[in-house]
């Protein structure tokens, strides 16, 4: 498939991901936020922890703590900040608490084993995950 070709499904597919409504927990998540869990499970779950609070088992390692997902939401009003988890997954955004990165720059390593299509869903996969992890 042609570079232009899918940028421009890239596009749709982001939009129609935009455009979908919040999920709580609990809720029918979908093939999306099902493919996010495991990469989420796979990825994140070590620092992040498996409920998402900052607690993973290599937490106690880190300098600086990771950041508890489940409260994204409530620290933005009650709206889930979508395109800022998208930036800080792909490293387009920095993370200050973080210090020097140790998160690591998860759209550069998805593109490394990936197409940028492929890479491109799974920074979209995540965050419909970690939607589902917020406190209500």
């Amino acid at each position: 498939m042609r570079k232009s070709t899918q940028r421009i499904m890239g596009f749709v597919v982001l939009a129609l991901v935009l455009g979908q409504p919040s999920l709580g927990k609990g809720q029918d998540q979908g093939p999306l936020s099902e493919w996010g869990k495991d990469l989420y499970m796979l990825r994140c779950a070590s620092c992040h922890g498996e409920g998402g609070r900052g607690d993973g088992p290599a937490a106690v390692a880190l300098k600086n703590p990771p950041a508890d997902l489940t409260r994204l939401s409530k620290n933005h009003g009650g709206t889930f900040p979508r395109a800022e988890v998208m930036q800080c997954i792909d490293g387009e955004r920095p993370v200050p608490a973080h210090g020097p990165r140790h998160m690591p720059v998860w759209g550069e390593v998805f593109r490394r084993e990936r197409s940028d299509s492929e890479a491109h869903m799974r920074i979209l996969a995540l965050p419909a995950f970690i939607e589902s992890l917020q406190e209500r």
